[in-house]
């Protein structure tokens, strides 16, 4: 991949990431100021307080990248930078996405015991879609 492709990639991915951060947030801030407090909800809440911390640092390593394109050097040294912030923010970002479903994943389970199954299957089912991409579309592992 081109070092103008790389840098376009982190583009995204930093804006993906930002929104899913804020969306993490939103969710950790409103499973601690509900007011059922049991063990669904503080692991539901901390599923999403990982899944903001690790998708803001995506956010950071991918802007980061996208600095080290920009910098007037020897395009081998850029490359090398940028390949090492490609790689923290797709780790982090992969991270981010497992806590942010296992959040979603948990939460379920504090309404209910169906609406838990409900929630679980479903995390589950778009994990294994996610990893099926991953593997057969983007060819990743």
């Amino acid at each position: 991949m081109s070092l103008e492709n790389l840098s376009r990639t982190l583009e995204q991915a930093g804006f993906l990431s930002a929104v899913l951060a804020g969306f993490s947030i939103t969710l950790y801030a409103t499973l601690v100021a509900g007011s059922r407090q049991d063990r669904a909800t503080d692991r539901a809440a901390a599923c999403a307080l990982f899944a903001a911390l690790c998708l803001a640092l995506s956010s950071f390593t991918s802007v980061s990248g996208v600095v080290e394109s920009l910098l007037d050097r020897d395009p081998a040294d850029a490359r090398s930078g940028v390949v090492g912030a490609f790689l923290w923010t797709s780790f982090s970002f992969l991270g981010g996405m497992v806590f942010l479903l296992a959040s979603l994943g948990a939460s379920g389970w504090i309404r209910s015991r169906r609406m838990g199954i409900l929630s679980t299957a479903a995390v589950l089912a778009t994990f294994l879609a996610i990893v099926w991409f991953l593997v057969r579309v983007v060819g990743a592992f």
